[in-house]
């Protein structure tokens, strides 16, 4: 019988994610290509292209450790969740936690925090821009009116705390940087 388009998706999903289902198996045809066959090269591309959009958010934290240990963290990370919506670019906002808690990285007790700043920079760069506050603006307000204005920061703003110099790793990250 086959199997009814929530429950193919539900077992895509959990494939995906390393999770094999025998109804799976059976619900694909093989033909020159086993239906197991299909299905791993499937997996490889799907957690390939997640991978590689990790990467892409969060450089900084795949400079620091190279390209190995981050396509084995990041599939990881990918097992865990898949995206939950179809913008790669809103992919990836557990990666700084799982990061935090990911044994292999231990030794860099930072990297969690640099993610974080990935993250603030690529939700940051996604966002909308609007009217920025110039000198000249506030040039223009009488000194007695400042106290009682207020201003809003602009979507995607955010703060990201950390013990660590996280600016200057992330500066010094940066493509053709001097160290």
């Amino acid at each position: 019988m086959p199997l009814a388009l929530p429950d193919l998706q539900a077992a895509f999903a959990a494939h995906v994610a390393g999770r094999d289902r025998a109804d799976l198996t059976a619900a694909v045809i093989g033909d020159s290509i086993s239906a197991e066959a299909r299905l791993r090269v499937y997996r490889h591309h799907v957690a390939y292209s997640l991978g590689t959009a990790l990467a892409a958010t969060f450089a900084t934290v795949h400079t620091l450790v190279g390209e190995e240990f981050f396509r084995t963290m990041a599939g990881g990370f990918v097992a865990r969740e898949l995206p939950a919506q179809p913008a790669l670019s809103e992919y990836g906002a557990g990666f700084p936690e799982f990061v935090a808690g990911y044994e292999p990285a231990s030794g860099l007790p930072y990297l969690a925090d640099i993610a974080r700043l990935d993250w603030a920079l690529n939700v940051a760069f996604h966002s909308p821009v609007g009217r920025r506050l110039a000198a000249a603006d506030l040039a223009a307000i009488a000194l007695e009116q400042l106290p009682s204005l207020s201003i809003a920061l602009s979507a995607g703003a955010a703060l990201v705390s950390s013990r660590y110099p996280i600016d200057r790793i992330w500066h010094a990250s940066q493509p053709g940087a001097s160290g």
